[in-house]
């Protein structure tokens, strides 16, 4: 009985797919601006800690299940 249960629930969960959509905001003006800043908190957190992060996240999505997928975005505003 254990592993009917067990089963069903597996079929259930592999035909589940999630998709993660990470969007990054990566324009250098801002990034420049909050470095430069005098809050010390800004200065910690820089572009490729960042991406770290969001490396991380999706690496750990991936990782609770095989179809599990993961798009990552990176936005630039580009004023003309």
């Amino acid at each position: 009985m254990y592993r009917e249960c067990f089963l069903n629930i597996y079929k259930y969960h592999c035909k589940e797919v999630n998709l993660l959509v990470i969007v990054v905001d990566v324009n250098p003006i801002w990034w420049g601006q909050r470095a430069q800043s005098d809050c010390e908190l800004n200065k910690q957190v820089t572009l490729p800690k960042c991406i770290d992060a969001v490396m991380i996240m999706g690496n750990s999505h991936l990782f609770m299940g095989r179809n599990n997928k993961l798009a990552v975005i990176a936005s630039h505003l580009q004023e003309r």
